[in-house]
């Protein structure tokens, strides 16, 4: 799933401009990584929203599907279980 798909989500419509862009920032910084790769990039991104601006459940869960979709089938189960280990 490309960013622009995964901004039809019905999670990601309320979303004001510069969190959108800062979702798409990380995202493709995603690209192509591994799993062992792309968990560090997706807890900085976490840690740097701004007070106040956490993502909502269905944006966590859209945002991790968009991500599982890029990464190789030997590394999705692996990445979810680091997910659920993030509280995501």
């Amino acid at each position: 799933m490309n960013i622009n798909d995964m901004l039809q989500n019905q999670a990601f419509r309320t979303l004001e401009p510069t969190r959108v862009e800062a979702l798409k920032g990380v995202m493709h910084r995603l690209e192509g990584k591994t799993t062992t790769e792309s968990l560090p990039i997706v807890m900085d991104f976490m840690k740097k929203l701004p007070a106040g601006h956490e993502l909502s459940r269905e944006e966590l869960n859209a945002m991790a599907e968009a991500i599982l979709s890029g990464l190789p089938e030997s590394d999705r189960n692996r990445f979810k279980t680091m997910l659920k280990m993030m509280g995501m």
